[in-house]
């Protein structure tokens, strides 16, 4: 069943002040900041707590953050959506739909590379040096394709997850709307769901709004290099991801985008149940399949990037969506939302 309207409402005081509570006691020297965002019917909420930007910036609910790989499910959607509008066949060759780029996507069609069964593997270690020695550097689609990793398994065979597939999406579906990635993500999946700033594709010509989350340690990337080229963590890696991992938000667009999501508002209902349609891997068109939040289904996706992790959690049966970041890559951010989640069950 898919959702209702998106509420407008606040939460009652009470429950506003167990989340804010959760919130403020996930803060530690570990981690520097928690933001996080909550939809149910009952009404909406956002916090943060702790430090997320120079000089003790205190964090707020409103600060944009490197969503990472949570922007896989954006790029399914506008490729899901795609096919709703007759102009993408998911049973046909991934390829059909690249035009000069990309090569044969080792044959994959476009629901196996949805599904991570292109058997085209993950980013080599290599190609991302590449990316973290050099922030400012703006890449091509060209260039991010020439470090693509050659396959390791026939297409429909294995899961492999694969960022080179993602992208290989996401040049599919700019080809076939005939517009930048931005401004297609925009218009396909953005604004249907009545979005105004963010979420949104980073990139050279898309400077990402401020004030945004930093981290507070430094990690692979020196602090001091976040941020560089108006993009997090720079616009080198926002280049070089495209909305496969390369897209930011606040916490409470985010949750408002889920939620839209599966009220129908961006694709069919038909479309949202392939997408939910977990297989291997535990992964569906672009959806996680989650534990650790009672009984299934739970739905989603998990983001990280150095200095950021993030967890996005939609749980059908409640109607309920969790956004959770904190500005460091190793955090727990599964427990922080399940904690969320009791409040809200309560």
């Amino acid at each position: 069943m898919l959702f209702g309207a998106l509420p407008t409402g606040q939460v009652d005081a009470a429950t506003a002040t167990a989340l804010q509570g959760v919130v403020d006691g996930a803060v530690t020297v570990l981690y520097p900041s928690v933001i996080a965002a909550v939809v149910t019917p009952k009404g909406v909420w956002s916090g943060a707590a702790g430090v997320d930007g120079p000089d003790g910036r205190l964090a707020a609910p409103q600060d944009v953050f490197a969503i990472a790989s949570i922007s896989k499910m954006f790029t399914a959607a506008m490729v899901m959506r795609l096919a709703d509008e007759g102009k993408i066949d998911l049973d046909k060759p991934l390829s059909d739909y690249l035009g000069d780029l990309g090569g044969d996507a080792n044959g994959a069609t476009v629901r196996e590379a949805l599904g991570m069964r292109s058997g085209i593997p993950d980013t080599a270690d290599a190609s991302i040096a590449k990316v973290v020695a050099a922030p400012e550097r703006v890449w091509t689609a060209d260039e991010v394709v020439a470090e693509f990793p050659k396959p390791v398994a026939e297409a429909g065979v294995e899961y492999n997850y694969s960022n080179p597939t993602y992208k290989l999406l996401d040049l599919a579906a700019e080809h076939v709307i005939g517009a930048g990635l931005s401004e297609a993500m925009r218009s396909e999946v953005l604004d249907p769901a009545g979005l105004p700033a963010t979420p949104l594709v980073q990139g050279a010509d898309t400077p990402t709004p401020e004030p945004w989350v930093l981290p507070t340690q430094p990690g692979d990337l020196e602090v001091a290099k976040y941020g560089t080229g108006g993009a997090l963590p720079s616009v080198a890696d926002a280049t070089f991801s495209l909305a496969a991992a390369g897209m930011a938000s606040d916490a409470p667009s985010l949750a408002s985008w889920a939620w839209q999501l599966f009220a129908g508002k961006i694709v069919s209902a038909q479309s949202l149940a392939a997408m939910t349609t977990i297989g291997q891997g535990g992964y569906g068109l672009g959806i996680e399949g989650l534990s650790g939040f009672g009984p299934p289904p739970v739905f989603g996706h998990g983001g990280s990037k150095d200095g950021y992790q993030s967890l996005l959690v939609v749980i059908p049966d409640r109607q309920l969506v969790i956004v959770v970041f904190v500005n460091r890559r190793d955090a727990d951010v599964s427990s922080i939302a399940a904690d969320l989640a009791e409040v809200v069950k309560a």
